[in-house]
């Protein structure tokens, strides 16, 4: 029993699990973050290609 309050008066008690549910919090920003700049580059790419649409259908053409 004196362990344990030790490990609490310490800041020691539980901090495996906080550390784990910090990492997961971490990792799911990160891939929060890549999903929204994959999201915003197929954007710019769908953009650029309408806007070249007919560029490129005019060369296909000639």
């Amino acid at each position: 029993m004196p362990e344990i309050r030790l490990q609490k008066l310490l800041g020691v008690h539980g901090t495996g699990q906080t550390e784990e549910s910090r990492i997961q919090v971490m990792a799911a920003q990160t891939n929060a973050r890549q999903r929204n700049q994959k999201s915003k580059l197929a954007n710019q790419i769908a953009h650029q290609a309408r806007e070249l649409s007919p560029y490129v259908q005019a060369v296909f053409n000639m």
